[in-house]
């Protein structure tokens, strides 16, 4: 075939290579296969057995490549986003464990790294249902959600990492506790026993 189909296949193998790449990726963090992005490489494939009965340069044919391009940055975007809601469960179950400990003192940037995932998800949320219309938009929205990506799991991983020191603050808090029930609960029988000390006392007089 013509140079020019030669230029465009490799261009969608190694898009394609990286969509594949980043699926499994998230399919490791995960546990999971995930289906849009699947589709999206599906409509790759489809696409891509359309293109070759056309004739390299025809309009058909440079729509149809356009549309595998497409489809590729939109499976990885997919990954992306999956992996980033997975994280911030994980973040908010972190915030549920511990959530009677100053965290701060394990983590010292714990407020700044909850503001930049609420950020990102909230960014993810006004995405979801808009529609690039060119594929430098749509290459674009990839490589940011891959940044912001990166930047989730990052913290994800610092505060897992964390948990060992926060376990400790926990016991600790949790021996605090128990301390100090135990002073009250003792205080509470002496004064009862001082009370009815003083009440006998008085009955018998």
């Amino acid at each position: 075939m013509p140079s020019t189909w030669n230029e465009d296949y490799k261009n969608i193998r190694d898009e394609f290579a990286q969509a594949e790449t980043k699926i499994k990726q998230i399919e490791h963090v995960t546990g999971r296969l995930k289906t849009p992005s699947i589709n999206e490489l599906r409509y790759v494939a489809k696409h891509l057995l359309d293109a070759i009965e056309e004739d390299v340069g025809s309009a058909r044919y440079n729509r149809l490549i356009s549309e595998i391009l497409s489809h590729c940055h939109r499976a990885i975007y997919d990954a992306m986003e999956i992996g980033i809601l997975y994280y911030e469960k994980q973040i908010r179950l972190f915030k549920q464990d511990y959530r009677k400990v100053q965290i701060t003192d394990v983590i010292k940037d714990y407020p700044k790294h909850l503001v930049s995932v609420n950020t990102t998800i909230v960014n993810i949320a006004e995405t979801i249902n808009r529609n690039s219309d060119s594929e430098a938009e749509l290459v674009q929205k990839r490589d940011d959600i891959q940044k912001q990506f990166e930047q989730v799991e990052t913290i994800a991983r610092e505060f897992e990492a964390a948990r060992p020191e926060l376990n400790k603050l926990v016991r600790k808090r949790r021996q605090t506790t128990l301390i100090v029930c135990t002073t009250v609960s003792g205080l509470v029988v002496a004064i009862l026993t001082l009370a009815y000390m003083i009440i006998s006392t008085q009955s018998a007089q």
